[in-house]
């Protein structure tokens, strides 16, 4: 990964703002998703999760993702 975010909250949103993929994995190991600023995979909503943790990285250079967070904090 090349950036890890650790998060307090269960809701949050990313979007991809930049013109490369960005990959995401909650493990850290297996790829569990991407941001895929041609499609309608660049932005996605996560509500309710367990995990607090998430790695990302963009293979083909550098990304710019948009991070909104929301709901209960304080787990």
């Amino acid at each position: 990964p090349q950036i890890i975010f650790g998060f307090l909250s269960d809701g949050f949103t990313f979007l991809n703002r930049g013109a490369t993929v960005v990959e995401y994995s909650f493990d850290g190991v297996t790829l569990h998703g991407d941001l895929n600023p041609a499609d309608s995979s660049k932005s996605v909503i996560f509500n309710g999760r367990t995990e607090d943790r998430m790695w990302f990285r963009a293979p083909a250079g550098a990304g710019t993702v948009r991070v909104e967070v929301w709901g209960s904090y304080g787990h």
